[in-house]
């Protein structure tokens, strides 16, 4: 038996019908807290800026932005316009919240397999924490959108469910 398992169906809070506020918020936060991980969103911050190497003005996605840590993550190492994308208004406005005094940051309730941006309208399309909510033939759209969105490139930072990830995250964590 392999120590990496194939992809669960569970559920998680934030796949629920209906989100109970409070619980939302701690979750979202929870989730900035293992963003902030070694693997975690910094490396993400990097990929982008990889991508976006000397580039002045840059155009970044954010889809499955959540709290908007990574928005804020990366505006702390480039001055560049994002659009941060999630399915969920009540998610979005933790976001915005969280994202008050930012500028150049947009916020856009859409789903991640049908962005309403053109082909090639962003520079670098970033994805957090996202395709393991959904099933194989969603997570396939999702990523066809983000390709066809991206100019230079796509990041895509998630997690593989199974009992080794699960000991080395806990440990991490506690």
């Amino acid at each position: 038996m392999s120590l990496l398992q194939p992809r669960s169906a569970a559920h998680e809070l934030l796949d629920g019908e209906q989100l109970d506020v409070d619980a939302l918020r701690t979750n979202l936060r929870e989730m900035a807290m293992l963003n902030r991980l070694p693997g975690g969103g910094g490396d993400s911050v990097r990929a982008v800026n990889r991508l976006l190497g000397e580039q002045v003005e840059a155009t970044v996605l954010d889809v499955g932005t959540g709290s908007g840590d990574f928005v804020r993550r990366l505006r702390r190492s480039r001055h560049a316009e994002v659009i941060a994308v999630d399915n969920r208004a009540e998610v979005l406005q933790i976001a915005a919240r969280n994202l008050a005094g930012i500028s150049n940051v947009s916020l856009v309730e859409a789903d991640a397999a049908a962005l309403p941006l053109g082909n090639g309208e962003v520079d670098v399309a970033h994805s957090s924490m996202l395709l393991h909510h959904l099933y194989p033939a969603a997570a396939l759209a999702a990523l066809l959108a983000l390709l066809r969105v991206a100019r230079l490139g796509v990041v895509v930072y998630d997690l593989r469910r199974g009992i080794l990830p699960f000991v080395l995250l806990s440990a991490a964590v506690l």
